[in-house]
């Protein structure tokens, strides 16, 4: 899966967190639906999770709940409790019931971020009691410097958090059977070849007999395989994912007549203007700062 180190590469996660405390007495918090990327991560005991045309879902610490495009939803107490309700520190609950959660947003400094995104279900959940290396020490780490609150949590637990995305990324599209969008090509046991060797070499002026051959097809079933799985052409793709490369390195400063040759393109207009279609902005904007995701 050499492409979606890629992808990882340029996505440039940030995490926000936006609560993290105890939620005590009766309690209810609902959330608007919104197109930010949000998780909830259930540190202490339980809660009921409400989102409109899925079932409702029981929550334990240890859960986590992704939302690529962020719906509205509700998260409750599994059973009604009394008193006001309180957002508290973990050390001043130990003789209150409530349910601990920390909630942040993912901000991505790349735009193919929030395509990605879109490429994912509305909400998925990972249990803590998935059989993953990752999740158990990742988990207990957060809820450590959670409850603990030594100097640098913040910190510490915004990094964390953003380790925990991109992991749960990578695990939601290896252990799905049939991934579609364009996540689904970086697994699939065809197509990868060719998407990796695209990536390898984006410069290239590849043909679509070459990439056929990469993933040893035919021109007509790699074309037809290739937009059935992400619903793009080789070519779109080819196009899209070397304007994500020219996204970042103008974003880093690099002068648009080198990043034209970087990603594939002898003429500076033609990538100009390619560049345009794909984000409604210009080249200079985004090597001045001037874009806004």
């Amino acid at each position: 899966m050499d492409a979606l180190t890629d992808i990882m590469r340029v996505l440039q996660l940030q995490v926000s967190i936006y609560h993290n405390a105890v939620v005590c007495g009766d309690w209810t918090i609902r959330m608007p639906s919104r197109e930010a990327t949000s998780f909830h991560l259930v540190t202490l005991g339980e809660c009921r999770m409400r989102v409109q045309g899925f079932d409702e879902r029981i929550l334990q610490a240890g859960d986590l709940v992704i939302f690529p495009r962020d719906l509205a939803h509700t998260l409750e107490p599994l059973v009604p409790l009394q008193g006001q309700q309180q957002h508290l520190p973990y050390d001043a609950t130990s003789d209150k019931p409530g349910t601990g959660l920390l909630c942040g947003e993912a901000l991505f400094q790349h735009r193919a971020g929030y395509q990605l995104m879109r490429a994912l279900p509305p909400v998925f959940v990972i249990p803590r009691t998935v059989n993953a290396l990752w999740l158990e020490p990742l988990i207990a780490l957060m809820i450590a410097e959670c409850k603990q609150g030594n100097a640098g949590a913040s910190v510490l637990i915004d990094r964390l958090s953003e380790l925990l995305l991109l992991y749960a990324l990578r695990y939601f599209l290896v252990s799905q059977p049939q991934p579609q969008g364009v996540l689904a090509l970086y697994s699939h046991p065809r197509l990868a070849f060719a998407v990796n060797a695209l990536h390898a070499d984006p410069q290239h002026a590849w043909t679509l007999e070459q990439m056929a051959q990469c993933a040893a097809q035919s021109r007509t079933r790699f074309a037809s395989s290739f937009r059935e799985v992400s619903g793009m052409t080789p070519m779109e793709y080819l196009t899209w994912w070397r304007m994500q490369l020219a996204y970042q390195a103008l974003g880093q400063g690099e002068p648009v007549s080198s990043v034209a040759v970087k990603v594939g393109y002898q003429s500076e207009s033609s990538f100009i203007r390619a560049f345009r279609r794909m984000f409604n902005l210009n080249p200079g904007q985004v090597r001045k700062g001037l874009s806004i995701l």
